[in-house]
């Protein structure tokens, strides 16, 4: 019968392997830009979605011909 955290596997105690403290400051540092990476699109399918007016800063066209 094996036992974890035996002799093979290392001291029970280490939670992280040899790798795991470089894959914690991967995963730490893409947080930032998976969550920009998700607001963004989130703003984009909105944009497709809604169709929004035209631009709030637009000025009326005088009619043709007059000036």
């Amino acid at each position: 019968m094996r036992v974890l955290g035996g002799p093979e596997q290392g001291h029970p105690d280490r939670v992280l392997g040899r790798e795991g403290p470089a894959m914690l400051v991967v995963a730490l540092l893409l947080l930032p830009v998976l969550s920009l990476l998700l607001y963004g699109l989130d703003r984009v399918e909105d944009h497709w979605v809604t169709r929004p007016p035209g631009p709030r800063h637009a000025r009326r066209r005088p009619p043709a011909g007059r000036h």
